[in-house]
């Protein structure tokens, strides 16, 4: 209840489960964002920030540098994902810090409702962001199927890693909705 410290059960148990489950998102979305396993064809891997070929070695580029010998348009598409994931991971590192500033102030005071809706504003942005890298990677991959085979073979072609910022995006997602319920239990309940 506001201005005291009690904290109801359901409060409590969110209060636990959240920094958990924040801290499992961020480790799986920087993980997947450095890995250059988002699009697989054929000997090529595409990531966000590196390009590896390995047909009899493994040739690894910068994806700058890779998709500057392409059009402009591939290359500024390249510039928006890397700027949409850097950001992500960046709002997703301050939540964490959020998430661990936030049982420090132990009364529930106006602070502490500040420190948790800030929380939850830099959460939802970086979910967001993230979940915005990996709907552009579908739609690389599908202009990718569409060059060889079908649309609906585009999922062929994305790699481990672009599920694993995927699943951090929704355990994202997912834990900004248990917070705001905690937000909701600690100050009405």
């Amino acid at each position: 209840m506001y201005g005291t410290y009690a904290y109801s059960n359901g409060a409590k148990v969110l209060g636990i489960l959240v920094p958990l489950f924040l801290t499992i998102a961020l480790v799986m979305i920087c993980v997947g964002i450095g890995l250059p396993y988002w699009i697989i064809l054929g000997e090529t891997n595409y990531g966000l920030f590196q390009v590896c070929n390995s047909t009899m070695f493994t040739q690894c580029f910068t994806s700058v540098s890779y998709f500057s010998n392409y059009s402009n348009n591939s290359l500024t598409f390249w510039y928006t994902m890397i700027f949409l994931a850097c950001f992500g991971a960046l709002f997703m590192l301050i939540s964490e810090i959020c998430v661990f500033i936030y049982p420090c102030y132990k009364v529930i005071t106006k602070q502490k409702i500040i420190v948790g809706v800030v929380l939850v504003i830099f959460l939802l942005l970086g979910s967001f962001f993230i979940l915005s890298v990996n709907g552009l990677m579908i739609g690389v991959a599908v202009e990718s199927a569409l060059t060889k085979t079908t649309a609906s073979q585009a999922f062929n072609f994305v790699g481990w890693t672009f599920y694993l910022c995927g699943v951090g995006g929704i355990i994202s997602l997912v834990t900004s909705i248990m917070f705001i319920i905690h937000l909701y239990l600690a100050v009405y309940h």
